[in-house]
This record gives structure tokens, C-alpha cells and sequence, in this order.
């Protein structure tokens, strides 16, 4: 009996890795052998619901019919995840032979996904740093440092009905094709002037900015040039490249994703959901092309841009408290989680969790010159420099780590924006002095939203 037990698990372990292969929207969708078919599916359910449940405060059912539904669809391939409340801890079994995939929360961090055959008393490896927290209740402090008497409602100058009715498609329309948004937050001249969220989201509820989080890598690259600890013409301080050709590539190269890197491009599921070191993972890529004579988007020229950081830096606790005391803490993204793997690097390409009132504080923060309550957080310029469009992207639809949407004729020419997977959208137009921020469910692939008609529509609002 044990045998023929051994042996059914065997041949149910061998459907799930060809269904995985075979349906997962990713090419690179087998994973390491050594860890049995289903660990990434197993590393993405857990650190979904890790960081749903234990930031956002959602319930775990609830995860699994919004957040996980309409994302990768190996996750259903494996168990339903088990939270532990007490431990803040999450498990998702995936083999007989292995312990679950384990996410756990940690401090400011967010939730960690812990390298597969970890246990809880592996979280002791995790970074023993306490992050600089928020001064003040938010509630008592203005915005856009805080909430007090956030949200205005439309200004005598704005068209209401206009404004309504666009914000009102974002939900429950088909105007802006298929999509299911979670948040819509529209900044005038520094005021909230609509916001809403779909049912069982709300103001303070966090979701993962995918993509979104790489503008925030901007800002990083932003204060580290400010600082003087960087320039955008110097070569990326990777001393694995020393001796090679891959020492050409510069920090300016990898804000236009122009590294030239052989590289997965934004399929990279082992660097979010293998529980690997991304550092050492994201060195090894060899040189396809010359480095800032090709564009390629690549997950990985935003990670180098994070490890160049660390390196620069070098010192781990100034790194890990950087994003919170030079940009979070200054502008009031209090319900901001910036995401690390376990071994202490920010995977700050995708893993960010945060709101859409807190996205529009960076909106404003680029809309205002990159100065906050008269403080330069960012370098002089440096807003103007990142809408510059890449110089290898044919369309000239990219900057540095923001897209350059204003080439589409439905809007303003200086319109620029975050764009994460599903529909994470925090978009700046100097012009209007207006930042619109979007957070949405779409799906994982296929994802058709508007964003360049939803703000032509807000436009009209408040030109009308």
C-alpha cells in the first residue's frame, strides 16, 4: 500500500508540472528540479496571501477570489494556503518530499517568501533592522502629509457631472474596456477632487503596485544622485563585471532599460517567487547587445539599479532604511511596503505594496519638481531628465523607469507615468497640474485598460 500510495503521488506530481508548463502564461514557467514541479506556484499563492492578509488586512478567501483569481494560473494547481495568525506566517504545501513554501511578515518589510525548505525558524535570517517609522497620526495632519480634509469633492472650476461619469466608467462602464478597478484617486492643483474604491477595498487598503514599483526605483537612483553617491554616466558599480564588457553598462543604460542584458524581460518568476538571492541571480546575464544601443523592457535593469545602490552604499542598514527616511517618511507614504527577498535586497522592480492616495503623494512629488514642503527630495532637474525619452526606444514612449504616455494624441505631450501589471497607474500631466491615480484587478495577461482615455475624460472635467 505504501508503495502504490508513493507511486500515485508520483504520477499526480508529474500531471501538475506538465499542466504548469504547458498552461503558465510564462515561458520560463518549469521550475528547478531540485525543488519539484509547483514551487513557484506554491512561492506566489503564499506571498500573495502573506502580504494581502498580514498588510492589507483582507481575509485569505477573499485573496483567493480577487487577488489570485485572473493572475497566474499555475496557483491553482497547488493547496490552499494555510495563515497562521499567531506566527504571521503563511504556508502552501506543494510536494510530500517538501515543507510548504513559506511567507512570512516581517517588521516594515512586508511579507518575505523564504527559499523553498525553509521553517519558521528561518525568518531569523531575515534583516535585524528596525525601519524608521511615520511622526504623527495621519488623521490629525493635513494633506498631503496626512488625511485631514483629504478629499475635497469637485472645485468650483471642475465640471462635476464630467468628473462623475468618468470616474464612474472606471468602475462600472465598459469605456475603458474590460477591467475591474480597485481605487481612483484624481489630485487638482494639490487637492483630492474624486476618489472611490469597489467594494471591500477602501482608503488605507493596500495592493502590490507590480510594475509601478520601478518609478519608485527612480526616485531611489533620484536621491542617491542628489546625494552625490551616484551619476547617471558612471558605470553601474558591479564588481562582478570588472574585467568583462558588461563594466560599459552605465546607471543611465539601465534607468532606459537599455542594458543590453540577456534577460527574461518581465518574466521573472523565479527572482519573485523562488525565495532566491536576486543579487547573485541577476549578475550572471551576459551581454546580447551594446550596452544603450537596444531596449529591452527587463525586471532585471531595475533590480541592478537596487543592487548598484547597495554596492554604493555599502552598508546594509543604511540600504534597508533608505526608501522609508529619504522618501516614504518625507512625503507621507505611511501605507507603503517596499518588499525584500530573504536575503535582505529590495525587489524593488514589483514587490511594493501600497495605496492609491499614497501613489498620488508620488505623483505629486514628481509634479512638484521632485521638491516636498520646500525640501529638494529629488535632484534639481531630475524630473525633467526622467521624461526624456530613451534614446533606443524607437517610439519614444519610455524615460527612466516611467512611461512617456503623452505621445498618444488624446493627451497632453508632458504626460508621463508609473504602470504596474493589472493596471497599477499613477499618471503625472504638468501641464493640467494633475495627477490620476488607478489601482485595478485586470487581468494578468490581456490586461486592455485605458489609461489615456480615462485621462482625457478627467481632463475634460476640468477644462470644461
Amino acid at each position: 500500500m505504501f508503495y502504490k500510495n508513493m507511486v500515485s503521488r508520483l504520477m499526480a506530481l508529474s500531471v501538475l508540472f506538465i499542466l504548469m508548463t504547458v498552461f503558465s502564461p510564462y515561458p520560463f514557467a518549469a521550475p528547478a528540479a531540485s525543488f519539484g514541479p509547483g514551487h513557484l506556484a506554491a512561492g506566489y499563492k503564499a506571498g500573495f496571501t502573506c502580504s494581502g492578509v498580514f498588510i492589507a488586512g483582507r481575509e485569505s478567501e477573499d485573496i483567493r477570489k480577487e487577488e489570485l483569481r485572473g493572475g497566474d494560473p499555475t496557483v491553482f494547481l497547488v493547496p490552499p494556503a494555510r495563515v497562521d495568525y499567531e506566527s504571521k506566517a503563511v504556508r502552501v504545501p506543494y510536494s510530500p518530499f517538501m515543507p510548504p513554501r513559506l511567507a512570512v511578515f516581517h517588521n516594515g518589510f512586508g511579507c518575505v517568501l523564504l527559499p523553498p525548505g525553509s521553517t519558521i525558524k528561518d525568518r531569523d535570517m531575515l534583516p535585524p533592522v528596525d525601519l524608521p517609522e511615520h511622526d504623527g497620526d495621519p488623521a490629525n495632519i493635513p494633506w498631503p502629509d496626512g488625511d485631514l480634509n483629504a478629499y475635497l469633492g469637485p472645485t468650483p472650476e471642475v465640471y462635476p457631472q464630467k468628473l462623475s461619469e468618468a470616474v464612474e466608467q472606471a468602475f462600472t462602464g465598459i469605456k475603458y474596456r474590460p477591467h475591474k478597478t480597485l481605487g481612483v484617486v484624481v489630485v487638482y492643483k494639490g487637492k483630492i477632487i474624486a476618489e472611490r474604491y469597489a467594494e471591500g477595498w477602501g482608503v488605507h487598503t493596500q495592493y502590490r503596485t507590480w510594475s509601478t514599483a520601478k518609478s519608485l526605483t527612480n526616485a531611489m537612483v533620484g536621491i542617491m544622485v542628489r546625494e552625490g553617491k551616484l551619476d547617471v554616466k558612471q558605470q553601474a558599480p558591479i564588481p562582478q563585471w570588472k574585467n568583462d564588457d558588461r563594466a560599459e553598462i552605465t546607471i543611465e543604460n539601465l534607468l532606459h532599460m537599455s542594458s543590453g542584458l540577456q534577460s527574461k524581460g518581465a518574466l521573472t518568476r523565479e527572482a519573485y517567487w523562488g525565495g532566491i538571492n536576486t543579487a547573485e541571480a541577476i549578475v550572471e546575464s551576459r551581454l546580447q547587445a551594446k550596452p544603450g544601443t537596444r531596449w529591452k523592457y527587463s525586471n532585471f535593469d531595475t533590480l541592478l539599479l537596487m543592487l548598484s545602490i547597495k554596492n554604493v552604499l555599502d552598508n546594509n542598514e543604511a540600504y534597508w532604511k533608505l526608501p522609508h527616511k529619504e522618501l516614504f517618511n518625507k512625503i507621507g507614504m505611511r501605507h507603503t511596503y517596499a518588499e525584500i527577498d530573504p536575503y535582505g535586497n529590495y525587489v524593488l522592480s514589483s514587490q511594493v505594496y501600497t495605496t492609491p492616495r499614497d501613489l498620488a503623494r508620488f505623483g505629486l512629488l514628481y509634479l512638484n519638481d521632485g521638491v516636498w514642503n520646500g525640501e529638494r527630495i529629488l535632484p534639481q532637474g531630475w524630473v525633467e531628465y526622467t521624461t526624456r525619452p530613451a534614446p533606443a526606444k524607437d517610439d519614444k514612449g519610455y524615460g527612466a523607469q516611467f512611461w512617456l504616455i503623452g505621445i498618444d494624441p488624446r493627451i497632453p505631450d508632458d504626460t508621463f507615468t508609473t504602470s504596474g501589471a493589472r493596471g497599477q497607474l499613477a499618471t503625472i500631466v504638468p501641464s493640467k497640474d494633475l495627477v490620476v491615480v488607478r489601482t485595478g484587478l485586470d487581468p494578468l495577461v490581456g490586461s486592455k485598460w485605458s489609461q489615456e482615455e480615462f485621462i482625457k475624460d478627467i481632463i475634460a472635467a476640468i477644462e470644461d
